[in-house]
């Protein structure tokens, strides 16, 4: 064979070779199995359309062979189904409270209702006293106390604070019919404009003779309110107190709460008729009403 026909052979060879190779493409995956596959790649006779890439085949294979092992199932609940579940789960684990018995040992008890709801039961406050200007003292009482004390009343007391009055040492006795007596001057700090003029007074005492809890004592304690001019409006002969004993929260004092519904008290006088204890004392503590009340 000629070298011409040689060359000729050759040329033939591979020209068949590179037409097999351009009619037939394979690209090679692996299976969810293991197994080793080799897939032919079509190809389109249409110069404007692209030939896939073995990439992107192999990824929409290996997604529709997922979607196969994978079956999407809708298994959402109805409303229904969802209500009846919940009822179930309910019934079988029942709320429960846990406590300890005499002997040391944690127990727990199911909650038999669950939707037993406690209301808190509501009680008015109750006054021992009210005053208000249908019961006001004549005018000629009036003008008999206490203009003469004007400047003992030095302490004027804030709203919603607690002073105390402890001692006579730099007191003036009030006269009085039956005497001297040793008495506290009050005056209340009544410049904030509030909405009301309704004051629930509370006047705490220490160191008198209680008889019992819950029991009017017999030792009077007189009250008088007088206005800014120092003039009497109302008298109370003897306080009306609540007797509280000594408990590990403090010592036994008494107790006795005042409505004031008159807007022209600015102050009071508390006295004792009868000769007090050395060791009496006093907390004041007041603050505006609401007229819901």
């Amino acid at each position: 064979m000629t070298l011409l026909s040689r060359a000729c052979w050759l040329l033939a060879c591979c020209f068949f070779w590179l037409s097999a190779y351009a009619e037939q493409e394979y690209f090679t995956w692996v299976d969810a199995q293991g197994r080793i596959h080799n897939t032919p790649v079509e190809r389109s006779d249409k110069s404007a359309q692209k030939t896939p890439s073995i990439s992107a085949s192999a990824s929409a294979l290996s997604s529709e062979v997922q979607a196969d092992q994978n079956p999407v199932t809708d298994d959402f609940l109805t409303e229904e189904e969802f209500e009846k579940k919940t009822e179930q789960y309910e019934s079988d684990n029942p709320p429960f409270y846990t406590f300890v018995d005499e002997t040391g040992r944690l127990r727990a008890q199911p909650i038999i209702d669950s939707d037993i709801v406690v209301e808190d039961t509501f009680t008015p406050q109750t006054f021992d006293h009210i005053l208000a200007p249908p019961f006001r003292v004549s005018k000629a009482m009036g003008a008999q106390c206490c203009q003469r004390y004007r400047n003992y009343f030095k302490e004027k007391v804030p709203p919603a604070k607690v002073v105390n009055f402890d001692g006579f040492l730099n007191v003036i006795p009030l006269v009085t019919r039956t005497g001297a007596n040793k008495a506290w001057y009050v005056a209340l700090d009544r410049s904030v404009n509030a909405p009301t003029f309704f004051i629930d007074l509370g006047l705490t005492f220490r160191g008198t003779n209680t008889r019992s809890a819950n029991a009017t004592v017999s030792d009077p304690i007189a009250f008088i309110a007088v206005n800014r001019q120092f003039q009497a409006l109302h008298f109370v002969s003897n306080l009306i107190r609540t007797g509280h004993e000594e408990s590990w929260a403090g010592a036994s004092f008494e107790r006795s709460e005042l409505r004031i519904e008159d807007p022209d008290v600015a102050g009071f006088v508390v006295y004792f008729p009868q000769l007090p204890a050395d060791s009496v004392s006093m907390d004041v503590e007041w603050h505006y009403g609401k007229t819901s009340d």
